[in-house]
């Protein structure tokens, strides 16, 4: 697992509606990473703490390739994104 491939997965979860702080604690929690939670199948999801089946599903929905992109964008604009 790449460092930048955890960071989009951590971004994509951070740009998914619903997704607040705890939301986030738990995932990661119960996921060990950003990147097992986008991989993490729904049934597995749905039992997080605090995680409605709604949250799982827009979870599912993620798209790191996305957040990939907007990370690339902000490194090219010379933004750092702390993580």
């Amino acid at each position: 697992m790449a460092l930048a491939d955890e960071h989009a997965a951590y971004a994509a979860l951070a740009l998914t509606p619903g997704i607040g702080a705890a939301r986030m604690d738990s995932l990661l929690r119960h996921c060990g990473s950003a990147i097992g939670a986008l991989e993490a199948p729904f049934e597995f999801l749905c039992a997080a703490v605090g995680l409605s089946r709604a949250a799982a599903t827009a979870v599912k929905e993620a798209d790191p390739g996305r957040a990939a992109t907007l990370l690339q964008a902000a490194s090219d604009l010379g933004a750092v994104c702390l993580f």
